[in-house]
């Protein structure tokens, strides 16, 4: 198995666990989702991947902590060796801090769960071109 099957039954698993024990309805949480209920339910399958605004949308909506990825990163091919150097402490800092500062903004300045996601991936990338430069 590819570790980016390995990613996708992860993330199928992580969706299977994580809507039962929220207590909401399947359609509920497709709804959330902005999909039908047959996409919702091939990616508890393992057919359709989740995006990754989808994903944080999830953690966040259903207060679940998101799925650790690398745990299936086999060590020896380079793309695999670039997902396992990723920083899962710096990521969350890095999204804490944005979310903090969407907060302050007023509602109608506030950034969408996409661009929170994107603006998190932005910070995280500096701050590791950063850590980078100083080693």
């Amino acid at each position: 198995m590819t570790a980016t099957a390995n990613h996708d039954q992860l993330l199928a698993d992580w969706v299977n666990d994580v809507v039962p024990k929220s207590g909401r309805q399947v359609s509920e949480v497709a709804e959330m989702l902005d999909m039908s209920r047959s996409s919702l339910s091939k990616i508890k399958g393992g057919q359709q991947q989740l995006k990754a605004s989808q994903l944080l949308l999830l953690a966040e909506q259903l207060d679940a902590p998101l799925p650790r990825l690398t745990s299936a990163v086999v060590q020896d091919s380079a793309p695999q060796r670039a997902v396992a150097s990723f920083d899962r402490a710096l990521f969350d800092k890095a999204h804490a801090y944005v979310i903090a500062e969407n907060d302050k903004m007023p509602a109608a300045d506030r950034m969408d769960q996409f661009q929170v996601l994107e603006n998190t991936f932005h910070v995280y990338k500096t701050l590791m071109s950063g850590a980078g430069g100083r080693r």
